[in-house]
């Protein structure tokens, strides 16, 4: 958590779970409105569903 803390600015922990559950919720609602998510290669040639 200090990792995730130091490599987004967060000023602490409980920032950095706020700043999370926000991304999640977005994440959540983009694919209830039926977007996916997706992990692509640098070439890409291969898509991996995230959520």
């Amino acid at each position: 958590m200090n990792e995730l803390a130091e490599a987004t600015g967060a000023d602490s922990q409980s920032e950095v779970v706020r700043r999370a559950l926000r991304v999640y919720d977005y994440l959540i609602s983009e694919r209830e409105k039926g977007h996916t998510l997706v992990m692509k290669s640098d070439d890409g040639e291969q898509l991996i569903p995230l959520i």
